[in-house]
């Protein structure tokens, strides 16, 4: 069987990996579409471009939807999270919009998003920049976290408090 890895699977530049939906498919004719460690996925159709790195080799065979395109950086020259950072900036977002075809729907094919020219410093310089985007990264998520416990808290405020009460 298969895990989906869908746009909506991908939340503030991560994947919930959780909330993959299982299929049992007994072929293995989609092998070739399932993610490593390391692979960028880039949303080609879809109201927003979403980028997430494949952080980790997957438990199980996960493949991307058709609305989606696998980056596989040659790790030896480009850091794939470095790779995010640069098309999540100012700058990739400017050079994505160039190649991007559609409104509300935002079409983006493999051959164009080829020709975008990434500014390369040397993979020390980018393993450093990751590492300090994954420490900012990990923060903000444990912040999320913490901010949902709250809004839950708040949301059954009354029945917290006043329970027992009669």
């Amino acid at each position: 069987g298969y895990k989906i890895l869908t746009s909506s699977d991908i939340e503030d530049g991560t994947i919930n990996w959780k909330k993959l939906h299982s299929i049992k498919y007994e072929n293995n004719k989609f092998d070739k579409y399932a993610v490593k460690k390391n692979d960028v996925i880039v949303t080609s159709k879809s109201s927003k471009v979403k980028i997430a790195v494949i952080d980790k080799e997957p438990d199980e065979k996960v493949i991307v939807t058709g609305g989606m395109l696998i980056i596989r950086p040659n790790i030896s020259r480009l850091d794939p999270t470095y790779l995010k950072i640069f098309l999540d900036s100012e700058q990739g977002q400017i050079a994505l919009k160039s190649i991007q075809k559609g409104i509300t729907i935002v079409t983006i094919n493999a051959k164009d998003l080829s020709t975008i020219s990434i500014p390369l410093v040397n993979i020390e310089q980018q393993h450093e920049k990751s590492q300090k985007y994954n420490e900012k990264l990990s923060t903000l998520y444990v912040y999320k976290q913490e901010i949902r416990k709250i809004e839950d808290s708040l949301q059954n405020f009354f029945s917290l408090e006043y329970e027992g009460m009669d």
